[in-house]
């Protein structure tokens, strides 16, 4: 499974990164201008955010993620319930470990179902 993780706190990316990269292949990006890009160079599963980031917010990222790549699954973190929003398939409360994300992840349904 290839999963894009974006957050701009640089340690908790690192460790998730760090985590999931056990059992998938990992992407990082610090922001959404870099998430863009990592998204135009390869092909992810799942893309997962944070709310509250420099350049964009979560949704507006998972929304652009939803509309070019809507196969690639999206959930979104953050540490204080965002407004909802039909892009975010699922949403995980910070803070939380890798084993939450990990979880959710494999919760998430199969595309189509």
């Amino acid at each position: 499974m290839r999963i894009l993780l974006v957050d701009d706190e640089v340690t908790l990316l690192r460790a998730f990164g760090r985590a999931l990269g056990r059992s998938s292949l990992v992407a990082l990006a610090h922001c959404a201008a870099a998430a863009k890009e990592a998204l135009a160079a390869a092909t992810f599963d799942v893309v997962v955010t944070d709310y509250n980031m420099p350049d964009v917010d979560g949704i507006a990222l998972l929304t652009f993620v939803a509309e070019f790549y809507p196969a690639t699954r999206r959930i979104l973190i953050s540490g204080r319930r965002p407004p909802t929003s039909p892009v975010v398939e699922a949403f995980l409360e910070k803070p939380l470990g890798a084993d939450a994300l990990l979880k959710a992840i494999a919760a998430l349904p199969p595309r189509g179902v």
